[in-house]
Parts: structure tokens; sequence; C-alpha cells
């Protein structure tokens, strides 16, 4: 039996509960992280553009190369496990990252000939969750479903991507966050970025932290706010609102 995570983080607590176990559910454990809370779903290239602006880090064409090359291989690891098991069972969390990412895999494994399973994990990842939650097998037409909700999510293309339930989601632009991040600046008064930041956050799980970074620094260059102590840090950074 093979076992799709999608973080690190679920990999390591999925292979710690499954040691030692025998039966049905024993096997091997993937990860398959994709990053696909931002950008373009239908271009990679654009993608990673995307995350290089967000996290405002250098972004070559050759880290690029690397990082699809490196995605590549990740989907194949997966199509080769599957072949090999030909049973698995997907781990999918409330989060877009996790339902994004498998709803790309129901798409890339559409040719293969495999028993697949679905987990939905409810909050917070248990190693529990093994004996509680039993996995639903997945239909033809429940795979062909999700395989349509895919592409009608990725024909959105940039839109930033709102989750509201169980693989439901509202596309909106960039800056749908910005007024609620100026209403935390009181009128010319300086306020620690990271709290702001993290504000937003707290309300917005779905989306990297950096997210709302980067929204501070596109609301620095229209002018509209006014950025205290960078050349001392993101920790010990102030904006003030200018307008």
């Amino acid at each position: 039996m093979l076992h799709i995570v999608f973080s690190y983080s679920a990999e390591k607590m999925v292979r710690h509960a499954l040691k030692g176990k025998e039966g049905p559910f024993a096997g091997d454990v993937l990860s398959y992280e994709p990053q696909l809370q931002l950008g373009d779903l239908q271009d990679d290239r654009k993608r990673f553009r995307k995350w290089v602006d967000v996290y405002q880090v250098p972004g070559s064409d050759e880290e690029m190369a690397m990082f699809i090359k490196a995605l590549r291989q990740a989907e194949q690891n997966v199509i080769e496990a599957l072949r090999k098991e030909k049973e698995a069972v997907f781990w999918v969390g409330e989060t877009a990252g996790d339902e994004l990412a498998f709803l790309r895999l129901t798409t890339l494994l559409e040719e293969e000939n495999a028993l697949l399973m679905l987990k939905r994990m409810r909050g917070r990842l248990s190693a529990k969750d093994l004996e509680d939650v039993e996995p639903v097998v997945l239909t033809e037409e429940t795979l062909g479903q999700y395989r349509e909700k895919w592409q009608e999510i990725s024909k959105q293309g940039d839109r930033l991507r709102i989750r509201r339930g169980n693989f439901a989601y509202d596309f909106v632009e960039d800056s749908v966050y910005d007024e609620q991040l100026l209403a935390l600046l009181p009128d010319k008064e300086p306020v620690r970025l990271v709290v702001v930041a993290g504000e937003l956050y707290s309300k917005a799980p779905h989306l990297p932290y950096y997210f709302f970074i980067w929204r501070i620094d596109c609301l620095k260059k229209t002018g509209i706010i006014e950025v205290e102590g960078e050349e001392k840090g993101i920790k010990t950074m102030s904006i003030k609102r200018l307008k």
C-alpha cells in the first residue's frame, strides 16, 4: 500500500505511525508538495516566477529549470511507486495546498491502473487518524469529478485562490486583503511589520505568510505606506500609513 501525503511534516508523522505496522495499510510513504497555492496552475514556469516575486528572492533561469526538474521527478516517483504497489491512499487535509496537489495528481494518474483511496483529515493530522479514519475508495465517476474540478480551477490562471470549503474556491485579485491590511494601521502611527503580517496570516492560513509581506511591499511601492528600519531586517521593521 502506498501512502501519499502533501507536506514533509505529514510524511514524517505518517511514517512514524506506520512504523512496525502490519496488515493492509502497511507500506511506503511519499510526499508530494508542488506548492500550488499561488500562481498559474497551467504554467509551471509562470508559477515559479510568482513564488519568486512573493518571496522576493533571486530566480534565475537555471533555478527555474531546477525547480521544474524536481517537480517532474517527484511526480515520476509517485507514478513509479504506484505501479509497484497497485494501491494508494491519499491523505488530504483541509488546506488549499493539500487539495490542489491531490487534484493535480488525479489528473496525472488518469492512465494508471490502480486502486486509489482517499482519507480526508479533519483538523490537525495525528497518528490516531490511522485507525479512526477509514479510506474511501475512489470510483471512476468520483475521479472524473475531481479531474473536472482541477480543470475548472486551473482555467482561472493566476487569480488568487481563496479556499471556502471542501474543494471550493473563490478567485480574486492579489489585492483582496489590502484594505484589511491598511485597517490595521492607525493614522500615520508606525506598527511592527510582523504584527500586521501575522494578524492577516491568522485569518488566511491557506496562503503563505510571505504573501502578506509581499503585499506590504506592493503598497510601499505605490506610496500608500512607508516602511521603516529595512536595514535592520524584517523582525524589527515597522510600517506607517501615508494616505
